[in-house]
C-alpha cells in the first residue's frame, strides 16, 4: 500500500520492488543508492536512501528495507547535512 497526503494507492509489489522502480526512474538503482549510503554513514542497520536528489526526496525505513512489512517514510526535503563532530 502507498499513501500520499490525499489518496491511497494498492500496489501488489514489496517496499523494495515499489523503491526500486522510483530509483529506476530518474536514472539510477537501488544497489547503487544503497551502496552510497553505506559509504556516507558506515555499516548502520537502516539506511537512508536518496530517492531523488533532483527532487530531494529521501526514504527512511521503519524496518530493514529487506523485511515486507517496512514501512518507507519520505521525507519531501532535506537539508545540507553536517557532521555532527
Amino acid at each position: 500500500m502507498v499513501r500520499q497526503l490525499h489518496r491511497t494507492l494498492i500496489v501488489e509489489r514489496s517496499p523494495l520492488e515499489t523503491l526500486a522502480g522510483s530509483i529506476k526512474c530518474i536514472g539510477s538503482d537501488l544497489k547503487g543508492a544503497i551502496a552510497t549510503a553505506k559509504w556516507i554513514l558506515g555499516h548502520i542497520p537502516m539506511w537512508p536512501i536518496l530517492v531523488d536528489p533532483f527532487h530531494n526526496i529521501c526514504i527512511f525505513p521503519t524496518k530493514t528495507t529487506k523485511n515486507d512489512e517496512a514501512i518507507l517514510v519520505k521525507s519531501k526535503s532535506y537539508y545540507k547535512i553536517q557532521d555532527p563532530k
